[in-house]
């Protein structure tokens, strides 16, 4: 069943008015729900970049087009973050990784997970300097996959589509799905220079806020703070080319507006995956 409730009450009361007439009817909602969900983001995943006959990656497909994230981000600004910015690392990330043939059949996420690992680094006999550019340009390629496909059309209406025990735990964790956004904008507005800001699921099953420098994000083992460790299932970037076209320096005014772009839709998706294991997915 497939609801999302605004605080605790209503979780509790959703326990006792949503109970199934039998649980044969039970087994089948699920199915019919798990279908939809996987037919509504088969198309989204086909874009998932995958080593080709040149063994490189490519660019995962913008859901929208470069203007259909108005009025939160201006068309240019998402022309460029996705061309210029984020093209740019994936260039960066295939010069490197054409050094290291032993590399090209890996998932991005497994070499990003294993980068603060010193037998990852010997087993490989990684340069020091490449170690770093594939931090560096393997961890934008990463965020920005997560960040181009969390956004949807600008909705400023309550969320919808959680599953009872996503919304549960957003409840337990903040009070509602809204506070949730809060803390995440009060940690992107909160951190120093540039870098990331997420909601994760911990190791013990717990979700939480969390915020990365640079392009560091979360499956990143002893490269970041144990209490930033888990996986992303919401990403806001904030290096300034992400918004000061439009908004300057107010990177405030910024994630006001970028909360309206959160495809709710695509946080359960990532949260189904992460409660799996499956961390390259969330990135495919």
């Amino acid at each position: 069943m497939y609801l999302i409730f605004q605080d605790k009450a209503s979780v509790a009361r959703a326990t006792i008015m949503a109970r199934p007439a039998s649980a044969v009817w039970q087994v089948v909602s699920l199915f019919v729900a798990l279908q939809f969900s996987a037919v509504a983001y088969a198309l989204r995943d086909r874009g998932c970049p995958t080593f080709g006959t040149n063994t490189s990656y490519g660019p995962p497909p913008l859901p929208l087009s470069y203007d259909g994230y108005m009025p939160a981000i201006d068309n240019e600004t998402m022309w460029l973050h996705y061309n210029r910015h984020a093209g740019g690392a994936i260039a960066n990330f295939n010069a490197v990784l054409a050094r290291y043939p032993a590399l090209q059949t890996m998932p991005l996420a497994a070499i990003l997970e294993q980068l603060g690992l010193p037998r990852f680094v010997q087993k490989y006999k990684l340069l020091a300097n490449d170690t770093t550019a594939l931090r560096n340009n393997g961890g934008s390629m990463y965020n920005h996959a997560i960040f181009w496909r969390i956004m949807t059309t600008y909705n400023t209406s309550s969320p919808s589509v959680l599953s009872y025990d996503l919304a549960t735990k957003v409840n337990e964790t903040w009070g509602s799905p809204t506070a949730m956004l809060d803390a995440l904008r009060s940690a992107a507005g909160s951190l120093f220079g540039s870098g990331w800001a997420w909601v994760i699921y911990r190791p013990d099953g717990t979700l939480g806020i969390a915020s990365t420098p640079n392009q560091d994000n979360p499956i990143m083992r002893r490269l970041v703070s144990a209490a930033s460790e888990g996986v992303p299932l919401i990403g806001v970037d904030v290096w300034e080319h992400a918004y000061y076209l439009k908004y300057r320096n107010v990177r405030s005014a910024y994630l006001l507006q970028w909360v309206n772009l959160v495809d709710w839709s695509y946080f359960q998706r990532n949260y189904d995956l992460a409660k799996r294991g499956k961390i390259d997915s969330i990135y495919c």
